[in-house]
């Protein structure tokens, strides 16, 4: 694909994203700086946290050639997901996975109490939601104080 997400960070590892306030009707461009170990850090954070309600288990298939990093989907390695509600089975590559993080900061980020749009900034909430974007397109499982997850299907 000759301008897909993944070809444009392999230039220089970063990513372009027009943050939208609906609000004021207005758009503002962020440089995400996003290196191998930032995301491998956001995919630690969605797999390895308590945010991970909706998935009954995740399986990594790749190798890595840099030992500190856990997850290498940058080397073309992907993830196959097993749902805990309905048992389907969905493969999460390094493309989808800059697709989530790109409708997460272009439509979602503008909306939440997080000024930073720094990756480093990350929690195991939002990294669940680059998922769930990745995956379904949208935020299917909604987490709560309340409960473990809100299924909105």
């Amino acid at each position: 694909m000759k301008n897909s997400l993944s070809e444009k960070w392999y230039m220089n590892h970063k990513l372009i994203v027009d943050l939208y306030y609906p609000d004021s009707n207005s758009s503002v461009s962020v440089c995400l700086n996003l290196s191998e170990e930032v995301i491998d850090n956001i995919l630690y954070l969605a797999f390895c946290s308590n945010k991970r309600h909706w998935i009954k288990n995740a399986d990594f298939i790749g190798d890595s050639t840099d030992k500190d990093i856990v997850f290498p989907i940058t080397e073309g390695g992907y993830f196959v997901i097993r749902n805990r509600y309905n048992s389907e089975i969905y493969v999460l590559d390094f493309e989808s996975f800059l697709s989530g993080l790109y409708v997460l900061y272009s439509y979602d980020m503008a909306s939440r109490d997080i000024d930073d749009t720094n990756p480093f900034m990350m929690n195991a909430e939002i990294a669940d939601d680059i998922l769930q974007y990745a995956i379904f397109g949208y935020i299917r499982y909604h987490n709560t104080d309340e409960t473990e997850g809100v299924v909105y299907d």
